[in-house]
């Protein structure tokens, strides 16, 4: 016995006398992993299985309903020593086999208790699935038959043959993917929330998770199990199907295990292989949208969800089978709860859970991992939705973070005031609880933190690079060749409107007319020459308009560069423009000018101050400080540049409108300067990097939060 472990309880005078012993139904198997032996035991009659240390099922042997707990208990410790269960460890080893109907005693069995047990499971399940969005489950009918239909069609695709040709068909469409990520992500932005997308999208996933399941109950025959329910789950308020394969517990083999937990991951990811690779050589149309739905359920649902092992989805058991893990995330919370018990609060009336150093370091990573991964998860799926149907997204982000943070918190409160473990620490609990909590607010309300966002832009021309016609007219002449180095004020092109031409030789005559007049109105008296200068002073400056309009068109270079005419010279002499027409630029070596564009989140960042800017170039890994400029525009629908659309791997939504692509939230454009140094290729993208004042995260929240529902709700 030592100081932190005793042996002995106050409770123990309540179960010694029992004689309980095992329910006939179950089956025990031994399983060896990272953490040594242990021992499974499996209830066919409730599909579950519960794992035991070798310590208890030492102790568990001997419930042969004759012998007392005491004397069993006793025997066990003269055998092995310290390592032995003590009397609170039996007492709730106990009361957690009766309560699982796993062990019976030696009275009369109570039918009203296992009636209210039962009914207390059947409350528990609906509660689960009540409080969580992502696990509801409805139980429909048994899937034998079909599946033993459908078994032959599948055999030669269940072993190592289907197991290659999956990993071959995977290296070659993600290699593609990689390649093709840009027109995956426009995709996803521009065809998946219209409204009739969004009703294939559903039906696709309802029929992918068809498949995925029965990719399950395939290989779970193939290995001699029984698949006994078929059902739907809904998962966020989605009806997805679902089997009950919780009989492959009793597989010895851990390979056998996760292959079945495996199989439905690798249907999916191998339609949605086969569906992207059909999918870049398909014509537009309702057959390669109906190919990219399939590609994005079997690939986004796979990597996010069902194949993350840090949700307790398939992905998960296919792990902890293959690590020898059983229960991870159960036992990695408990061992968490431990350490904080006994380290932080001080407890010491607790059990000795013995666990490797493997274990130790699972346990360590996976259950804050998790946790982290469900909050961010909930919360970007709401978000995601919030920014298409605002409502419903709301409701499901408050509701997912009510459950995967608020009620764990909740929970760990009322542990901290409640629980008997901490009945001789509680008052260090409750203050290191508050006092952590008070600091947490402290740092997250006043504690200013590096502050900074990152966007994309393109490169401009300087001022004056544009090669615009003046005037409308006729392109006379070409005075220098495509290519040609130019310096400013060369002249480039000449416009010519023989209507304008005839109008100045009018003109001409006009002021000649006027000075004739003027010499007449001389002879006559001073009051006919005062009138005549004024109309020869009309005439004169009207023929000095017509002069200034006729330099208009001469069109000259505005900076030192090369002369890069739109159309090669030969193709533009003779042509007719308009006013304003774009006809070539003279593009130094280098551009001055990113412009670059924010959606309204981030202009706000922007607008309360930039620091510093930061440019990278694509392809290149050096970056280079710039100066910021100010802001362009604000809240407008002009896309800079085409390249800054998602579809095109840009930061803005944007759907096609006529020529042109239009954002589907206003933009805010701004400007920043290059250094003098940087060779940039004007028109390419560039990576940009704003730095902001420090600020603390509490209040970027709040603004967060502010923004988002700012004019989209009315109260």
């Amino acid at each position: 016995m030592t100081a932190d472990r005793p042996f002995l309880s106050d409770q123990w005078y309540r179960v010694s006398q029992l004689a309980p012993r095992l329910s006939p139904h179950l089956r025990i198997e031994r399983r060896r992993g990272p953490g040594g032996s242990h021992y499974l035991v499996f209830d066919p009659l409730t599909g579950r299985s519960h794992r035991l240390s070798v310590a208890a099922m030492r102790l568990v042997q001997g419930f042969d309903g004759q012998t007392p707990l005491d004397e069993t208990w006793r025997a066990l410790v003269d055998s092995m020593g310290e390592a032995a269960p003590t009397q609170d460890e039996t007492v709730r080893l106990l009361s957690q086999l009766h309560g699982q109907d796993l062990v019976q005693a030696d009275i009369a069995p109570d039918i009203a208790e296992r009636a209210e047990r039962r009914g207390k499971l059947d409350r528990k399940l609906l509660k689960q699935n009540l409080m969580g969005p992502l696990s509801t489950r409805i139980p429909l009918f048994d899937p034998t038959p079909m599946l033993a239909l459908t078994q032959p069609l599948v055999r030669p695709l269940l072993g190592p043959v289907g197991l290659c040709l999956w990993l071959a068909l995977l290296v070659y469409a993600g290699a593609l993917a990689l390649a093709d990520s840009a027109a995956i992500a426009g995709a996803i932005s521009d065809q998946v929330w219209t409204a009739g997308s969004i009703a294939t999208v559903a039906g696709t996933y309802v029929l992918m998770k068809a498949l995925h399941e029965l990719g399950h109950g395939w290989v779970a025959r193939r290995h001699g199990v029984a698949i006994p329910e078929f059902g739907i789950m809904l998962l966020v308020f989605m009806p997805v199907p679902y089997v009950d394969a919780t009989e492959t517990a009793k597989l010895d083999s851990r390979w056998a295990r996760a292959s079945v937990s495996a199989a439905g991951i690798i249907v999916e990811t191998a339609l949605a292989a086969v569906a992207f690779l059909l999918w870049r050589e398909a014509d537009p149309g309702p057959w390669r949208a109906l190919l990219f739905n399939v590609m994005l359920v079997g690939g986004v649902s796979t990597v996010l969800v069902n194949g993350n092992p840090l949700l307790k989805f398939d992905g998960y058991f296919v792990m902890t089978d293959l690590l020898g893990l059983p229960n991870l995330a159960q036992r990695a919370n408990r061992a968490w709860g431990d350490w904080v018990n006994r380290h932080v609060f001080g407890a010491r009336d607790l059990p000795n859970r013995r666990i490797s150093r493997g274990e130790a370091l699972a346990f360590a990573v996976y259950a804050p991992a998790a946790f982290i991964y469900r909050v961010l998860l909930s919360l970007w799926i709401g978000l995601y939705v919030a920014s298409h149907f605002f409502l419903l997204g709301l409701v499901l982000a408050l509701w997912s973070l009510t459950l995967s943070l608020l009620r764990p918190v909740g929970k760990g409160l009322w542990h901290v005031y409640r629980s008997p473990l901490l009945r001789r620490t509680r008052a260090r609990a409750l203050g290191l609880t508050l006092g952590g909590a008070a600091a947490v607010a402290l740092f997250l309300t006043l504690v200013p933190l590096p502050h900074a966002s990152w966007t994309q832009g393109v490169v401009r021309p300087p001022e004056g690079a544009a090669i615009v016609a003046s005037a409308e007219g006729r392109i006379e002449a070409v005075h220098a060749e495509a290519g040609a180095t130019v310096a400013a004020g060369a002249p480039l092109m000449s416009l010519a409107d023989p209507l304008e031409q005839a109008r100045a030789r009018a003109l001409e005559a006009r002021l000649d007319e006027a000075a004739l007049i003027l010499t007449q109105a001389r002879l006559e008296g001073p009051g006919a020459a005062r009138l005549a200068e004024i109309g020869r002073d009309d005439a004169r400056a009207a023929l000095d308009r017509e002069r200034a309009s006729e330099a208009d068109r001469t069109l000259r270079a505005g900076v030192d560069g090369r002369f890069r005419p739109l159309r090669p010279p030969r193709d533009l002499v003779g042509r007719h423009v308009q006013r304003g027409t774009l006809l070539g630029h003279v593009l130094p070596g280098s551009a001055n000018t990113v412009r670059l564009v924010a959606l309204q989140a981030q202009a706000a960042a922007i607008e309360r101050g930039v620091t510093r800017v930061e440019i990278r170039m694509p392809g290149r890994t050096e970056t280079h400080a710039a100066r910021f400029a100010g802001r362009v525009s604000t809240g407008g629908f002009d896309l800079p540049s085409p390249l800054l659309a998602r579809s095109m791997g840009g930061p803005v939504p944007a759907v096609p409108e006529g020529q042109s692509l239009r954002p589907t939230e206003r933009i805010f454009v701004y400007d920043a300067r290059l250094p003098p140094d940087l060779d940039a290729p004007i028109g390419g993208r560039a990576q940009v990097k704003l730095v902001h004042p420090w600020r603390p995260l509490a209040p970027r929240w709040i603004d967060a939060a502010r923004r988002a529902l700012s004019g989209r709700i009315v109260l």
